[in-house]
């Protein structure tokens, strides 16, 4: 007989469950299946039926097989800590005699609340008595976990200090969970002095990883200026240029008034733009900021020895014919950048 034919009652090649799977295991001949294969691969036709959610399944592979307690672990802990089924966990340990000291010392609470399972980790405490001192806030806020998040604030009595929720809302920026970071903003107050701080991290974490629209709502929300968008060296415009976001580029030089007089600051944005290997984002710098061959310091030399290491001929073709860069000054370049 070939193996695991039980868990194929259940789950197609491809893994997905399969419905009327109770149906068809009584429909069976008696002695089709030993419980040795119902035990197989740590009871996965078990864990199969309660991540489904078909407790009718379960039952019938309970009875049919004689499984315990021992054999609802695994189950127990996937419904647990990966789907947030609260009603099969209650089953399992119900129908199982699972004891409430097994329980909590095979499932964890903070993965249960790092996978947003608020009514799990409910369960786990109210009733398993789990611990609570597995559970990260900081995690689960930048993974936008926010009804877990919620759940920790309000019916823990875990205390979340004010400095602990700034660092999460930083964290949260990086990822862009916009929904996560206006829970913070307003049930801990965050102001825009903590937005501004490490140079604008929050700002420039949402440019540097492609979350405009993040980007944009922190701008409104705490009222950024200028002064933020361009500071760090204009770190938030070199990001941008740097990924060849020209669309967003244009905006924020629009909308904050950016340009020619003092705003190209060390000349990272130049070289940034270069590394874009975009020919359009370095032309759109060049005109922007209106750099001439008169700009020939060492931002423009910098940005030609980039494009010269990094083998990138046609924007170093580009740049020596529209900043009239003559074959010394290129080589002056090159010799001062090292």
């Amino acid at each position: 007989m070939p193996k695991f034919t039980l868990i194929r009652e259940l789950l197609d090649v491809m893994g997905t469950y399969r419905p009327g799977a109770a149906e068809r295991l009584q429909s069976a001949p008696p002695g089709t299946w030993s419980v040795k294969e119902a035990r197989a691969c740590n009871n996965r036709a078990l864990r199969a039926a309660c991540a489904a959610g078909d407790l009718e399944c379960a039952e019938v592979l309970v009875a049919m097989f004689g499984l315990t307690a021992g054999d609802g672990i695994c189950a127990l802990k996937e419904v647990c800590e990966v789907h947030g089924d609260a009603g099969a966990a209650k089953w399992l340990v119900s129908r199982l005699g699972i004891p409430l000291k097994a329980v909590r010392g095979n499932i964890s609470i903070g993965v249960a609340c790092l996978n947003n399972n608020a009514s799990v980790a409910e369960w786990l405490r109210a009733d398993a008595k789990c611990p609570l001192d597995g559970i990260d806030f900081g995690r689960v806020c930048e993974r936008g976990m926010l009804n877990a998040a919620k759940w920790i604030v309000g019916a823990t009595g875990i205390e979340v200090n004010r400095e602990n929720a700034k660092y999460a809302f930083t964290d949260v920026c990086f990822y862009g969970k916009r929904e996560m970071a206006d829970w913070l903003a307003d049930t801990f107050a965050i102001t825009p002095e903590h937005v501004r701080r490490l140079d604008n991290c929050a700002l420039r974490m949402a440019a540097a990883n492609e979350h405009m629209d993040f980007f944009w709502w922190l701008i409104e929300k705490f009222g950024l200026t200028k002064e933020d968008v361009t500071s760090d060296s204009n770190d938030v415009l070199c990001e941008l240029c740097e990924r060849g976001d020209l669309k967003s580029a244009i905006k924020v030089v629009e909308k904050f008034g950016l340009g020619a007089g003092g705003d190209l600051s060390s000349g990272r944005i130049l070289r940034a733009a270069c590394n874009s290997e975009k020919v359009c984002m370095v032309e759109w710098v060049v005109d922007t900021f209106d750099l001439t061959a008169a700009d020939a310091t060492r931002q423009v030399y910098s940005a030609v020895r980039e494009c010269k290491i990094n083998r990138r001929p046609v924007i170093l073709a580009y740049l020596v014919e529209r900043l009239d860069i003559s074959e010394d000054t290129l080589k002056e370049a090159l010799e001062r950048t090292g």
